[in-house]
């Protein structure tokens, strides 16, 4: 497990309220706890395997993780 997963999903489940986005808070993790690709890839991974929707979306989210790490 990566070292950062303990934290669990990071989710921004409203913005308006919180003012703040999801890419703002992967972007404090990156700052805050120096977070790496791989780390923010390993949370999000977490994040999608765990997240309530269809099989196919749920594939595509985390071949979307994929992508972003490779690139």
């Amino acid at each position: 497990r990566g070292r950062l997963e303990a934290l669990g999903p990071v989710v921004s489940d409203d913005p308006l309220l919180f003012s703040t986005s999801l890419t703002q808070e992967l972007a404090r993790l990156r700052v805050e706890l120096h977070a790496t690709d791989a780390d923010l890839a390993a949370l999000q991974r977490h994040a999608f395997s765990a997240a309530i929707a269809s099989d196919a979306v749920r594939a595509a989210w985390l071949a979307g993780v994929e992508e972003w790490l490779a690139s």
